[in-house]
Order: C-alpha cells, then sequence, then structure tokens
C-alpha cells in the first residue's frame, strides 16, 4: 500500500485588489437581462452579507492560471524542502 504525505503548499495571490465598493458605479442585471430594481450599494451589501466576500483579486493581463499554478507549486517545492532538480 502507498502512503503520501504533504511536505509543502503553495499559493499564489494576485495584489490587484477590487474592493466591493469599486462596483457602486455599476448597473446589476438578472439572468433574463433585465436591470436589478435595487440599488448598487444596496446589491453590494447583500452580497457581502451573503458571501462574506469584500474584495477580489485580479491577475495581470499578461498572466494565465498556468502562471499562478507555477507560482504556487514553486512555493511548495521551497515549502517542502525538495529540490525539483532531482526529481
Amino acid at each position: 500500500m502507498f502512503k503520501s504525505v504533504i511536505t509543502g503548499t503553495g499559493a499564489y495571490i494576485p495584489e490587484a485588489i477590487r474592493l466591493n465598493e469599486s462596483f457602486i458605479n455599476s448597473t446589476f442585471y438578472e439572468e433574463s437581462g433585465l436591470r436589478v430594481p435595487n440599488t448598487p450599494q444596496t446589491i453590494i451589501e447583500k452580497f457581502k452579507k451573503i458571501t462574506g466576500i469584500a474584495e477580489r483579486r485580479y491577475i495581470p493581463d499578461e498572466l494565465n492560471a498556468s502562471d499562478m499554478a507555477t507560482e504556487a507549486g514553486r512555493e511548495a517545492l521551497e515549502q517542502s524542502g525538495i529540490d525539483p532538480e532531482t526529481l
């Protein structure tokens, strides 16, 4: 029987932050395409109350998901003490 051990973890957290308040001048629409009748402030407050989300992070345009995974993997290897050159 094989056994797995997690020896390191990694993450990539983008630096660009947009707070919920940055959407205050946005118009929100329902799936049907109709405008949501509530004010943006009301929608933002309800969203935060329901989800707990107060901000979003965005990656630069020149990066993609595999770039984020590469950085997270590199961090996990460093944390584990494993030299990727020996793999």
